[in-house]
C-alpha cells in the first residue's frame, strides 16, 4: 500500500465532533468535582494536570508523524509519473 492509500485509508477523527465532546468533558468535569471531598478534588486536579501534560506531548508526537507522513507523500509523488 503506497502513502496515499495509507492517507485515504486512515480513520481521522471528526473535527465538529470536538467541540460537542469537549462540553460533555468539561461538564462532567464539574458534576464529578461536586461530589468530592476536597482531597479529592485535588487528586483529580493533579491528575488532570499531568493528563493535559501527557497530551501535550502526544499532540507534539503527532505533529511530528504527520510531517513525516507529508515528507513520504511528497517523495512519492514526485517519483513516480502522474
Amino acid at each position: 500500500m503506497d502513502i496515499i492509500d495509507q492517507i485515504y485509508n486512515s480513520h481521522v477523527s471528526a473535527a465538529t465532533l470536538d467541540a460537542l465532546n469537549k462540553d460533555q468533558a468539561l461538564h462532567g468535569y464539574h458534576v464529578l468535582k461536586e461530589q468530592l471531598t476536597e482531597d479529592q478534588a485535588a487528586a483529580l486536579d493533579q491528575v488532570m494536570n499531568e493528563n493535559l501534560n501527557l497530551l501535550t506531548d502526544e499532540l507534539e508526537q503527532n505533529f511530528r508523524n504527520g510531517f513525516c507522513l507529508g515528507v513520504k507523500m511528497m517523495c512519492e509523488v514526485f517519483r513516480k509519473d502522474v
